[in-house]
């Protein structure tokens, strides 16, 4: 689009005569009518950019978009996976809270909790490694987790 073809280009001397004599108000007056544009008009849509070097067209997005369009979008930003810091705060708490009560835990119950779920080995791997009946360990993983849970409360 042209200068001359521009909607928003506005002949502000025809309009006010008077800021023939005031050059200072009619620039103040072009800079926030300008701003006003840009404001109105150049956040809210996406532009259409020319790269000099090369000629190729490239899109600069909205810098302002609603939340229906950025789901859409799949860039939402607002997504309810997203953690806030209140969410990361209480999940920090409950690992120190998980941390202090498992270190009140036997040797034996740690080393049993450590395996199942953190080195993620079946109660059948743990069985033939330590040569005690699957229930056995079954047994003992559950007594462990309830004891955990009192702790927790």
């Amino acid at each position: 689009m042209s200068y001359h073809n521009d909607p928003y280009r506005v002949d502000y001397l025809k309009i006010y005569p008077c800021l023939k004599e005031r050059p200072d108000v009619l620039e103040v007056l072009k800079k926030s009518d300008r701003k006003m544009k840009y404001m109105e008009v150049d956040l809210k849509s996406e532009q259409r950019r020319k790269n000099a070097e090369n000629g190729a067209e490239s899109y600069v997005p909205s810098k302002e978009d609603s939340l229906e369009r950025l789901v859409y979008s799949a860039k939402c930003q607002f997504a309810d996976d997203a953690e806030g810091i209140e969410d990361a705060m209480i999940k920090k708490d409950d690992l120190c809270r998980l941390r202090a009560a498992l270190d009140q835990l036997s040797e034996e119950e740690r080393v049993l909790i450590h395996a199942l779920f953190f080195d993620e080995r079946s109660e059948r791997e743990l069985e033939e490694m330590m040569g005690v009946h699957r229930m056995t360990i079954h047994n003992r993983k559950i007594r462990i987790l309830q004891k955990l849970k009192k702790m927790l409360r």
